[in-house]
């Protein structure tokens, strides 16, 4: 059967690289993102792994360090994002079939011609990436998504092979690679797998290659059967060329403030509805269910502990964010307890599906969608041209206590006009 060549360009601690990019003096030092309350880390140089800094841990904790020269940096997302975006085109002039999978990552497909060069053409990407994006990043190369997944983790730990692993056509090179490669590191391995898989003796990725797929699916479930076929060079996840639809979307932010006030909290929940609408929008799709989430600090010692959550399913997948607001303000109603000092608010849109395959039935609502529809769209169109938040729904603006701190942000370099980096001569 005809394989495709199938890579992964992966950039290394993206948030802290994108940093580096406008601020040199940041190389060479142990460095860290902060989400934007400033209080977890989400992403840390090498420099900071060496210090033992460890993801998704609170700063507090680390803060100690900075006399050991750590530096911290606000998450900057609108930078990010830009940045993001190049890196995308960059590839572009590699592939015509280039799919983003996350902000940092990108699948493409490579022209059969070369074959015979992989390796070194896989260098000219990763040096190009360096030269225009001024990004270091891995490059994976083989003929399934989840080995290229595999090739890019050796890119990425073992120097050796300066930053490009490419398997392609070598079943000699596959089977030494999967063999140093713990099963824990698998693309769709998560713990609870990795932890089932592990008592049956299948610690390696080359021992889950080996596993019988039918058993696999019998025990596990249809992904893993996948997981095994891409592991032994078949091409089963299916490639997508142009923008695929996120399974789910998570719009969640510490507040500023910690705080019991109802109209704070609504005022945050909204945005979040905001925020995650305008992706769902932005990616032709709707979903079906809604889950909402409150909680205090997991950290403070003086606070009450409270986490609550709740979910909503529509009767017909959406993407209006007044319908997803009004049920956002009966879950939280629900779950609002008085005299807790809130620090966190939270949502997630599951049950996603693209709007092209969704099916209405005799009792839907179809004139009232299309006013709705239309609502959505002048309002999309009024902050594309004005800017972010230049409309917002009414409970949004209520209050910006909410507001996460950004005591460390670095400016929108690419972004804003009056963040432009200035040079003086």
């Amino acid at each position: 059967m005809h394989k495709r060549v199938i890579a992964l360009a992966d950039l290394n601690n993206a948030f802290v690289s994108m940093e580096r990019i406008f601020d040199p003096k940041l190389h060479g030092i142990p460095v860290v993102t902060a989400s934007n309350n400033d209080s977890m880390i989400i992403a840390r140089s090498y420099e900071a792994k060496a210090l033992n800094i460890k993801m998704a841990q609170p700063y507090f904790q680390v803060k100690h360090l900075e006399k050991q020269g750590l530096v911290a940096r606000s998450a900057n997302f609108p930078l990010y994002a830009n940045i993001s975006n190049r890196f995308v085109s960059v590839l572009e002039n590699f592939s015509n079939h280039v799919s983003q999978y996350s902000i940092d990552e990108c699948f493409f497909i490579l022209n059969q011609k070369e074959i015979n060069g992989l390796e070194s053409y896989g260098q000219l990407i990763k040096k190009t990436l360096l030269k225009h994006l001024a990004l270091p990043a891995g490059i994976g190369i083989s003929s399934s998504k989840t080995l290229s997944k595999c090739c890019n983790y050796a890119a990425k730990k073992y120097p050796a092979t300066g930053g490009v692993v490419n398997i392609f056509g070598d079943e000699e090179k596959r089977k030494r690679l999967l063999k140093v490669i713990p099963v824990s590191e698998v693309w769709g391995c998560g713990k609870a797998t990795t932890i089932k898989l592990n008592s049956i003796g299948i610690t390696s990725a080359l021992e889950l290659a080996n596993f019988n797929p039918s058993k696999a699916r019998e025990l596990f479930g249809i992904n893993l059967f996948k997981t095994i076929k891409e592991l032994n060079g078949n091409e089963v996840i299916e490639f997508e060329p142009d923008y695929s639809v996120s399974q789910s979307i998570i719009a969640s932010r510490s507040l500023g403030e910690k705080t019991d006030d109802k109209t704070t909290l609504m005022s945050s929940i909204a945005a979040h509805i905001s925020r995650a609408t305008v992706k769902l929008r932005n990616q032709n799709s709707v979903s079906k269910t809604l889950s909402l989430s409150i909680q205090t600090s997991k950290h403070s010692k003086n606070d009450a502990h409270y986490f609550k959550q709740a979910s909503f399913t529509f009767d017909y997948p959406t993407s209006d964010s007044t319908k997803l607001l009004k049920a956002a303000s009966k879950l939280f109603n629900k779950i609002y307890q008085p005299n807790y000092r809130y620090s966190k608010t939270g949502i997630m849109l599951t049950n996603i599906s693209s709007k092209k395959t969704v099916q209405n039935d005799m009792f839907f609502d179809q004139t009232e969608s299309e006013k709705n529809k239309v609502l959505m769209s002048t309002i999309d169109q009024l902050n594309n041209r004005y800017g972010k938040g230049a409309l917002k729904m009414g409970t949004e603006s209520a209050s910006k206590k909410w507001n996460s701190q950004s005591n460390w942000r670095s400016p929108n370099y690419t972004g804003s006009w009056d963040e432009l980096a200035v040079v003086k001569c």
